[in-house]
């Protein structure tokens, strides 16, 4: 009987062992992901000094949605999930853009983006920035 206790007790403090050490990696992981996505939020652009990415891309896109992860390589990949009319305005296109973050330098770059699936390049996401910035001190919202 004492040798049943004894080992319940130590199933007891395993648990809480593994317990406590999950929550702190997970609370860990939370500061990251959220320090890494406000590195690209706060990210300003030589084409608008006055705005960041979070403002212009907030004005520019729709149903914005940010996230992050790390790859299977461990790097830190921050990105968003959105929505812009297309050209003819009667196209909704859905976007998925994402950068890799530096977390040591505080810097990012273009990862990759598609709009409805289709892959954006380095080119197509400049023209995006440069739409972005050039709006983010607009009234409208086109």
């Amino acid at each position: 009987m004492k040798g049943k206790k004894f080992l319940i007790k130590i199933g007891v403090v395993v648990l809480l062992v593994v317990m406590v050490g999950g929550t702190i990696v997970s609370i860990k992981e939370k500061k990251e992901s959220e320090n890494a996505i406000h590195i690209v939020q706060s990210g300003v652009s030589k084409i608008n000094e006055n705005s960041n990415y979070k403002e212009a891309f907030e004005k520019y896109f729709t149903n914005l949605s940010w996230f992050t992860y790390k790859n299977s390589q461990g790097i830190r990949v921050v990105g968003f999930t959105a929505q812009r009319y297309m050209h003819d305005r009667n196209t909704m296109g859905d976007y998925e853009i994402s950068y890799i973050v530096d977390e040591n330098t505080n810097t990012f770059k273009f990862y990759k983006g598609t709009c409805n699936g289709i892959e954006l390049n380095q080119l197509d996401m400049l023209k995006i920035t440069i739409c972005a910035f050039d709006q983010a001190d607009s009234v409208d919202n086109y």
